[in-house]
């Protein structure tokens, strides 16, 4: 999908940003819950972010951070317990949400798509990262 200056700031080119945004959050919050789903939606939400302009993605800034955010922490916190079960014996074996670890291809590709997205989106304050 290629994007022309005039359709950056359409009613139209927003919708489309969204519709098409909504399918990858769902995604990412069904990998919160689900980690041994496949994440290999993750380079195609991270070509699409690459490519879909700013103006477009910041009024789904918001909506888009939130699963995001659920990922990152989900990942950071299985690694933390992996590490204090092998230091000290407790925890789950590094597996949070009924058992599952995020895996390490899933962490990277959140990375990437959440890298793309705070490239071309303005942050308000750390408490919009917060409160999302």
């Amino acid at each position: 999908m290629e994007w022309r200056d005039e359709e950056t700031h359409s009613e139209e080119s927003l919708m489309l940003v969204f519709s098409r945004l909504k399918p990858y959050c769902l995604d990412l919050l069904d990998l919160v819950r689900n980690p041994k789903k496949d994440a290999s939606f993750l380079a195609e939400m991270a070509d699409f972010l690459r490519r879909a302009p700013a103006a477009a993605l910041q009024p789904s800034l918001d909506y888009t951070l939130f699963p995001f955010l659920l990922l990152l922490d989900a990942a950071v916190q299985c690694r933390e317990e992996k590490k204090a079960d092998s230091a000290g014996g407790f925890g789950n074996g590094g597996a949070p949400l009924g058992g599952h670890a995020i895996s390490d291809s899933a962490a990277e590709g959140m990375l990437m798509c959440l890298e793309e997205l705070l490239k071309k989106c303005h942050l308000g304050s750390v408490n919009q990262v917060c409160a999302s």
